[in-house]
């Protein structure tokens, strides 16, 4: 931008985007698990453990370990699979994925459709093999072909489904219980809901 805005809101809208093409070496990352993923490799490394190009890392993170070990991973040539739990910001997963970790599914609230949608139909294309299940309240489970009704998840589940929803995209429909013993209960006795 080349003009000063008159409030926050005027810059909402045709933000640029970088590409991120290569990651040059010996750049941090400046992630707060720098030094101790730098260092798990390059121990792993030197111990034999683990060979660039041949041994595929495996790490399970919430967040910032998972984004440095990407990033590391990438610069010195190892493929890495990340194991994420469901409630990781999509932010932390969007850079991983830039340091080439690999995502296998992601599971996303249904709202207004947009994110599962647009999120979906982005890594579709990075692996088509990845699976993108919609998660809606089990009480409103309108896209899996349930009538609408009251729940207490606020901003998915508004009882019908958004045009802008692709549900061919869709791997799946997860009907999310609220309550603890009623979802491992239904998760143990009931087939799953497939598109």
């Amino acid at each position: 931008m080349d003009c000063i805005l008159p409030n926050a809101a005027a810059a909402i809208g045709n933000t640029p985007l970088v590409m991120l093409n290569r990651i040059s070496a010996g750049l941090p990352g400046k992630i707060v698990k720098d030094r101790a993923a730098y260092w798990m490799i390059e121990d792993a490394e030197k111990r034999g453990l683990i060979t660039p190009g041949k041994t595929v890392l495996i790490e399970k993170t919430s967040g910032n370990m998972g984004i440095a070990l990407a990033f590391y991973a990438k610069m010195k040539g190892y493929n890495i699979v990340l194991l994420m739990p469901a409630g990781c910001s999509l932010e932390r997963r969007a850079l991983m994925l830039a340091f080439g970790a690999e995502v296998d599914m992601v599971c996303l609230g249904v709202g207004s459709a947009g994110t599962v949608t647009g999120v979906g139909k982005f890594l579709k294309q990075q692996n088509p093999e990845v699976g993108v299940y919609a998660v809606e309240p089990f009480e409103s489970s309108v896209i899996a072909g349930f009538p609408p009704g009251e729940h207490t998840i606020q901003g998915i589940g508004a009882g019908f489904i958004p045009e802008i929803l692709d549900k061919e995209m869709l791997t799946g429909i997860i009907r999310w219980l609220n309550d603890w013993q009623l979802r491992n209960r239904f998760w143990e006795e009931s087939p799953r809901v497939q598109t």
